[in-house]
């Protein structure tokens, strides 16, 4: 007998409840993108072993406007801290000349090479050298009488990452993305290197830098480092330091105490007269920032701007403490004038007045502050003896030029009377005071044709 018909005979009847068909939603829940910063700065940063030169190669690729310089910067400033700034020459090209960059490695241990816009092919023995780099910095190293340990870093920066040559991309440990494409074809190649998590990240950057006019994302990177198991993302912070020194495609001296140049007929050779280091100018400077207001018209201006460069250059206050102190985002301190950046409206509008005041009562006390109420004129004055000063202050650190001269300046050192030339260059607890004169050649060399 069937167990249905012995239920009916003895009258049970199961109490099952009537429930729901059963429903199956499929979600495509996708992974989050690793922090890769970490592994990156372990690569980077690694110990020197004997007998042995490492090389590193990244390439970063992006749109103009979306942080390349500032990333790069930020790479070499790590590297500077872990090594230390004595031990890295830290050189970097604009001109797409990798020649350039061999020819001025020096014995240092830390090599770091920076070729900005890196577009086209390499020359075939560019390219051979290229290869043999690691050779080459033995070779130097031996020279020196140093031992062959060191490591190479090369950085090639570029906005479209398949106009670089075929060379520079396949030896690169690392590959960082800044932006994303609307090119079908270049968007199929980024996946190749990114995957498609990898694209969509670089579109979500893309948008919000284009549409949000978020500034602060563009500290956010694609990166594939080599042997890594998938794509992921760099961090970095905003620098405010050029860690570089600019070369061109000829042999530099060591310690360069002269420049020559020639412009408009007038043949001069530089010379050093001090080099002084003096981080107290940054507050002199902004204490005389009273005293420098009587004097200039201000559009944008506010104390705070002061205020904040103050704490961030000499008190060396981080972004991160001023963004808190101040509740602003850090991009407010960094942004470009027209954006209404805090220490770009005090550097355009009242920093360098500032600065001519502090160098006349630091190291210029016989003379007159005297170009800002007479344009054309000397920032510094010496009535009695007519010598004059034109004062200069930058971030980055720079050769002079005859250019950085009045038109009254160069017709006075085309008569030999006394000009001179004082660059301040500054960063975060650091200011340097270099003043030059320039000196007409007795046997100027010829033109080039």
């Amino acid at each position: 007998m069937s167990l249905e018909k012995i239920l009916q005979r003895a009258n049970i009847r199961p109490d099952i409840p009537l429930l729901p068909n059963p429903s199956f939603k499929w979600t495509d829940k996708k992974r989050p993108i690793p922090d890769q910063t970490k592994r990156f700065l372990k690569i980077l940063n690694r110990p020197l072993k004997p007998d042995l030169i490492d090389f590193i190669s990244i390439v970063i690729v992006g749109t103009m406007g979306f942080g390349k310089t500032v990333l790069v910067d930020w790479i070499c400033t790590k590297i500077k801290e872990f090594y230390g700034t004595d031990q890295v020459n830290a050189i970097r090209n604009r001109g797409a000349k990798l020649d350039a960059l061999m020819d001025h490695m020096d014995s240092k241990p830390i090599q770091v090479l920076f070729l900005d816009d890196s577009f086209g092919k390499m020359d075939k023995d560019i390219a051979k050298e290229f290869t043999l780099i690691r050779h080459k910095f033995g070779d130097i190293l031996e020279a020196a009488g140093k031992p062959k340990s060191g490591i190479i870093i090369s950085l090639f920066g570029i906005q479209d990452m398949f106009t670089l040559d075929k060379l520079a991309r396949r030896v690169g440990t690392c590959v960082i993305a800044k932006s994303s494409s609307s090119d079908k074809y270049y968007r199929t190649e980024l996946k190749k290197y990114f995957g498609k998590n990898g694209v969509e990240e670089l579109d979500r950057i893309t948008d919000q830098v284009m549409t949000h006019y978020n500034q602060e994302i563009k500290g956010t990177s694609v990166i594939n480092i080599i042997g890594a198991k998938e794509t992921g993302i760099l961090r970095n912070e905003m620098v405010d330091v050029d860690p570089f020194t600019d070369v061109e495609g000829q042999i530099k001296t060591n310690t360069p105490t002269q420049n020559n140049e020639m412009l408009d007929d007038l043949p001069v050779t530089w010379e050093s007269d001090t080099v002084i280091e003096d981080p107290t100018l940054l507050k002199l400077i902004y204490d005389l920032v009273p005293e420098a207001l009587k004097d200039v018209t201000t559009k944008k201006y506010q104390p705070h701007h002061s205020e904040a460069w103050l704490r961030y250059y000499y008190e060396q206050a981080t972004m991160d403490i001023l963004a808190d102190e101040y509740t602003r985002t850090k991009s407010v301190f960094s942004n470009k004038y027209d954006q209404g950046g805090w220490f770009a409206v005090f550097s355009k509008e009242v920093m360098g007045y500032a600065c001519e005041l502090a160098l006349q009562r630091r190291f210029f006390q016989r003379f007159q502050v005297y170009g800002k109420n007479n344009p054309g004129e000397p920032d510094l004055y010496d009535p009695e003896t007519g010598e004059m000063i034109e004062v200069k202050m930058r971030k980055r650190r720079e050769p002079p030029r005859l250019d950085m001269l009045s038109s009254k300046e160069l017709r006075a050192v085309k008569d030999g009377e006394s000009v001179k030339l004082a660059l301040v260059s500054y960063g975060p607890g650091k200011c340097t005071v270099e003043v030059w004169t320039p000196r007409l050649l007795s046997n100027p060399p010829p033109r080039e044709k």
